[in-house]
Parts: structure tokens; sequence; C-alpha cells
């Protein structure tokens, strides 16, 4: 055998663990999620927030919309279905290209999402914003990033050795072990780190609002 080919089983072995890591994770049709539903409304307007924020930073970068203040700019939002889709779009977007090439930290330490910018009176944390998604597409959107991140550091964990199945996973994150921490702190870092502004930016973003046929809200 040629010097540094492995054994043909070697090669397969990896790939095979993968799918069965894969079809254990799609047969068990489990996953853990947030106990309270308002912790996951509050990230759902967390995300409907920054997206708004993104686009009116940079409109005023470029010189539109100096003299507009926030709370006006939501009111167009609101009035602007077309504004609301784009927005919609570029969430949805900006998730799959994390989803597709993004990374968790599941070194994380706590992150605090929001800024004191983001609070007008220095005590209001209601962040004041369009809404985009129903309260369904909301917690989907917020329980599908959680669920890549838990399925992300089970593979994580996998690769370091730990040989254990995604049922055994989930019981040991039930239990609010370290494990859960790390999990829930890459998911909130995660959030902090998205970008929408690259989205906005896009050729690709017409097109995509084309395709698109946003629910009133």
């Amino acid at each position: 055998m040629p010097e540094g080919q492995k054994p043909a089983e070697e090669k397969v072995v990896p790939v095979l663990k993968d799918i069965l890591s894969a079809l254990d994770i799609v047969a068990s049709n489990r996953y853990m999620t947030l106990e309270n539903q308002n912790e996951i409304d509050i990230y759902v307007t967390y995300i409907t927030y920054r997206v708004q924020q993104d686009l009116f930073q940079m409109c005023q970068e470029c010189g539109l919309f100096r003299d507009l203040e926030w709370d006006d700019f939501v009111l167009l939002m609101r009035q602007y279905k077309p504004a609301r889709t784009a927005a919609m779009v570029v969430v949805r977007e900006t998730l799959k290209e994390f989803f597709h090439s993004g990374q968790y930290d599941f070194d994380a330490a706590e992150v605090k999402l929001i800024q004191d910018s983001d609070i007008a009176d220095g005590k209001d944390i209601i962040l004041h914003c369009s809404n985009l998604f129903s309260k369904d597409e909301g917690s989907g959107l917020i329980e599908g990033i959680l669920f890549h991140a838990e399925v992300s550091h089970y593979k994580h964990l996998r690769n370091q050795g730990k040989d254990f199945r995604w049922q055994e996973y989930l019981d040991e994150l039930e239990q609010k072990s370290p494990m859960w921490t790390q999990v829930y702190r890459a998911f909130r870092d995660a959030l902090a780190q998205l970008d929408f502004k690259p989205m906005w930016n896009s050729e690709k973003l017409e097109e995509l609002i084309e395709q698109t046929e946003g629910p009133e809200v």
C-alpha cells in the first residue's frame, strides 16, 4: 500500500459514523428547547429589531434618513409591506448562510445582547421595532438556531471522542449540565454575531424578494 494512504475501511468508518449520527438525530425527533415561551419571544424581538437596525444604519451611512428618528423609521416599516417582506427575507437568508458556513463558539462567555445604545431612556428594555413574523414563525426561527447549535455541539463532542447517542446527549442536556451551558451560550453568541448588512447589500436580494410572498403583518 502506498505510503500515506489508509486502508479503505479506515476511510469508510468515519463517514458511516457521520451517517449513523445523522440518522440517530432524525429518528429521535427530539431536541432541547427553551422552557419559557417569553424567552423565545424576546429572542424573536431581538432578531427583528437587529435586522431593522442594520438597515437603518446603512441608510444613514448612505445619507438617507439622516434627520429621521428611529421611531419614525419603525413607523415607515409598519406602513410599507415590501420593506417588511425584504426584512424577513434578509433574516432567513442570513440564517441559511450562518447554518452553512458559520461556527458556534462552545467556549463563549456570557453574552450581552442588548447594548446601552439600544435603550433610549436607559431603563426601558423593550426593543421598539416593526413586527415581521407570526408567533409560530418567530418561534420556529429561534428553535431552529438552537437545534442547529445542539447538533453542532453533539458533532463537536463526538469528534473529540465522546461516544454516545443523540438520546443520551439530550438526557445530559436536560439535566442542565455544563454541556447545556455551553450550548446555550454558543446559541446566544451566534445571535450576537449575526450580521444582516451583507444580505441587505446583496445583489440577490431583489430576486429573492420576488420569489417570496410575505404575509401581511
